[in-house]
């Protein structure tokens, strides 16, 4: 009972907290510097991440994935794309941060919301790409009634692929 109810308790903060961030963002002309760009993007994964959280709360609760297999396929997806889309802007910003203080004047080109925005949208295509796996894998398990990825045979060999194709 405590684990959904910590992940309920992370998905209304997380929620409320992040929407103020997007609303804050877009709201206001002088938050849109290349940073906020990338937590702009943060935030939305966030969120997407948020959204699934009631439903991985209730399979914690109840054991078995009541939502029936396209739920199941959209929210393992949504959460491998959040993931992924988090590592590249937190990537993307490192890169970015690097690039201002060891080389400010031949990088200041490429700081810019524009490019920013270009870089944002290649991470989020980048991600989903990455994601597809979860979207054809991700089912409800025969037997065990749970929300998980069913790898083809030979299902170690599967899975320690996918393992290494997003860790690289």
């Amino acid at each position: 009972v405590l684990v959904p109810v910590l992940y309920l308790l992370v998905c209304t903060v997380g929620l409320g907290g992040n929407t103020l961030v997007i609303y804050v963002v877009l709201r206001y002309a002088k938050m849109k510097t290349v940073t906020n760009v990338y937590i702009l993007n943060l935030a939305v994964a966030d969120v997407l991440f948020m959204l699934g959280l009631p439903f991985l709360a209730t399979q914690n609760a109840v054991s078995y994935w009541p939502f029936g297999s396209f739920l199941c396929r959209l929210v393992m997806t949504l959460d491998g794309i959040n993931q992924l889309t988090s590592i590249f802007c937190l990537m993307v910003m490192s890169v970015g941060r690097y690039l201002a203080v060891v080389h400010p004047l031949r990088s200041a080109r490429w700081r810019r919301p524009r490019v920013a925005k270009l870089a944002s949208a290649a991470v989020w295509v980048f991600s989903l790409l990455m994601s597809l796996p979860l979207l054809v894998f991700a089912d409800v398990q025969e037997g065990w009634g749970t929300c998980n990825l069913s790898w083809p045979e030979p299902v170690g060999l599967w899975g320690a692929a996918f393992i290494t194709y997003t860790s690289v």
